[in-house]
């Protein structure tokens, strides 16, 4: 999945510096690394989190509530193109 125009701009420019970064990292350990100091600063973003329940309590196309995922309560956010990295959301 690449960003979806609906998802939320300040989502989309994580997802975005995300992906430029783990690209460049070469070994698991340093992305490893990079996502448990980057993750906080998406935990910590309220505003992300108060849009994406909006949408989801509005029936908003992104996120996809009816895509199918392994648990009943998960929903994927976004997914690299590269497979480096998932976000999804448990509710």
């Amino acid at each position: 999945m690449f960003a979806d125009k609906t998802m939320p701009s300040e989502l989309k420019l994580i997802c975005n510096r995300w992906s430029q970064a783990l690209i460049k990292l070469g070994d698991e350990k340093d992305r490893i690394e990079y996502v448990q100091n980057e993750l906080p600063v998406l935990l910590r973003s309220q505003a992300i989190f108060v849009e994406l329940l909006g949408n989801i309590a509005g029936g908003q196309p992104y996120p996809n509530i009816r895509q199918p995922q392994m648990f009943d309560d998960e929903i994927l956010l976004f997914l690299s193109t590269k497979p480096l990295f998932s976000i999804r959301m448990f509710i």
